[in-house]
This record gives structure tokens, C-alpha cells and sequence, in this order.
């Protein structure tokens, strides 16, 4: 089956942010190796770096894997899909009910408004007759 142009569309997005999360990873790995020891620099902020840098690089390749699980259609990357939109939906109203600061605001309804369109469109008829469903 031909692959519908949106499951493109979100495989690359997914792909690119995916890529983003692996060098934001790498440079917080490296910034633990390079400053590492080193009396001037504070060893808390490098633990902490290396902590989310350690994050980022697993989230980024599991992002990667899905993007291409998506691309070649894979079974499994539908419902890989649903299940961590669904989580990022739980996740933003989450952050919005625990947090007053507006600016957070548009960032959180932004993801929380893509997780519920890509949700909705992964639930369509051609998506899931693309993935075997």
C-alpha cells in the first residue's frame, strides 16, 4: 500500500525532532567529559547535563526508530504512535493543571493540540489500512 502523504509528513517531523534530541543529547554528554574534574566548573550542573543528556539521546533514537518504523509502515509504529501521543496528552494536561506561568501555557497547548490531531488522524480509516489495521 502507498503511504499517505500526512503519515509522511509526521514521520519526518518525528525524524527531525528526533535528530535534534540526539545532538542535544550529545552536547550534554560531551559537556560532562570535557568538563569533568575540572575545579572551575560546577560537577552538579555536569551531572545534571549528563542526566539529560543521557534522556535525550535515548528519547532521540527511540524518536528516530519510530520515524522510520512510520516510513516503511510498520505494524507496530501505529500503536507505538497512539500510546506515546496519548502519553504526551496525559502529559500536558498534566503540566497544565500543576503550573501557573502563561509562557509554559502556549508551549503545552501547543504540544497538547498536535498530540490530539495526530491522535485523530492516526485514527482515520486510510492510516489504519496503511499500518494493517
Amino acid at each position: 500500500m502507498r503511504r499517505p502523504r500526512g503519515i509522511t509528513v509526521v514521520a519526518v517531523l518525528l525524524g527531525a525532532l528526533g535528530a535534534f534530541s540526539v545532538l542535544f543529547g550529545t552536547l550534554g554528554v560531551v559537556a560532562f567529559a570535557v568538563g569533568n574534574g575540572r575545579p572551575e566548573v560546577d560537577q552538579a550542573i555536569l551531572r545534571t547535563a549528563v542526566v539529560f543528556g543521557v534522556a535525550y539521546l535515548a528519547l532521540g533514537v527511540a524518536q528516530l526508530v519510530v520515524a522510520w518504523a512510520m516510513w516503511t509502515l510498520k505494524r507496530w509504529a501505529w500503536w507505538l504512535t497512539i500510546v506515546l501521543q496519548g502519553y504526551s496528552v496525559f502529559q500536558a494536561l498534566a503540566a497544565m493543571a500543576f503550573t501557573e506561568v502563561t509562557s509554559v501555557d502556549v508551549a503545552v497547548f501547543t504540544s497538547l493540540a498536535f498530540s490530539l490531531v495526530i491522535i485523530g488522524y492516526f485514527l482515520t480509516r486510510g492510516v489504519r489500512a496503511a499500518f494493517g489495521r
